[in-house]
């Protein structure tokens, strides 16, 4: 992993009870396999004690359900130090041009 290379996008997975409420994401083993292979889940690292939803479900009628946070970066460890900030912009989402919330990663 000497390339800096930064691997993101909608996963439809996450860290079960860190990324959902409960334990309902398939695929959440390779999920985490990331993290052992080396690659930095760049939200996490940059936010490591807040919990964000970057989706919902939705509920008969239309209401909003569960949050889930599905939208994710992973970096390599040599790309690691160019990136200063990951945050999610919810406005997108809650305005209704998307269903996701907006990863945003700044990059030097």
């Amino acid at each position: 992993m000497q390339e800096p290379f930064l691997f993101g996008g909608d996963w439809n997975t996450g860290a079960q009870r860190i990324d959902e409420t409960g334990k309902t994401f398939v695929c959440a083993e390779h999920f985490g396999r990331l993290s052992k292979l080396g690659w930095t889940d760049m939200w996490r690292h940059h936010n490591p004690s807040e919990t964000e939803w970057t989706w919902y479900s939705k509920l008969e009628g239309g209401a909003r359900g569960n949050g889930f946070r599905l939208d994710h970066a992973f970096a390599t460890p040599s790309l690691m130090p160019r990136i200063t900030s990951c945050r999610y912009s919810h406005t997108e989402r809650e305005a209704g041009i998307s269903d996701h919330s907006v990863l945003i990663l700044e990059v030097e």
